[in-house]
């Protein structure tokens, strides 16, 4: 199901995950092709630390947000959403997944003015950083983000850090 966060106080609260933490566990079928391998608990915390720590260093972050893909997702709605208790001016978005696979994001921002929507923005997981431009939109007093899983070839997790301005600094 889709999980909300809100942005008060402090930075550190806007941090959210879609799913809850747990253990993932392979399955191996036999006379199937074979599966890329599942990585383990450890590795995917490690990979949650640093994606918090960058949060924690991004001076133009307004918030972040993270989820899973493919089957490491629950629920037919695979997403997140960030709620700005103050008007944002977003500026871009910056992906980062975790493995080797491709991750496909929506973005959806809503703003004063209205509402924009970004589909298919395929991000390579092995490429490191992919960054979404938003300048073109002109979103100058969001209050919501919506971030939501439209594909991925593999199983896996990806989060966003949402870049930006207080609407009224």
């Amino acid at each position: 199901a889709k999980e909300t966060c809100k942005l008060i106080g402090e930075r550190k609260q806007g941090f959210c995950t879609a799913t809850p933490t747990r253990t993932i566990a392979a399955a191996t079928l036999a006379g199937c092709a074979a599966e890329p391998a599942t990585p383990d608990s450890a590795e995917i915390q490690a990979w949650a630390a640093g994606a918090q720590q960058r949060w924690a260093d991004a001076t133009t972050a307004v918030g972040m947000t993270s989820g899973a893909t493919g089957s490491a997702a629950t629920g037919d709605e695979r997403g997140t959403s960030l709620n700005f208790a103050d008007p944002q001016a977003i500026t871009s978005v910056l992906f980062t997944c975790f493995g080797e696979g491709n991750v496909t994001l929506a973005i959806k921002v809503t703003s004063a003015d209205g509402t924009v929507s970004l589909g298919n923005n395929t991000v390579p997981c092995a490429d490191g950083d992919y960054e979404v431009d938003l300048t073109a939109h002109e979103l100058r007093a969001a209050t919501q983000l919506e971030i939501s899983d439209a594909g991925a070839d593999r199983p896996g997790y990806w989060s966003a850090i949402v870049r930006g301005t207080p609407a009224n600094g």
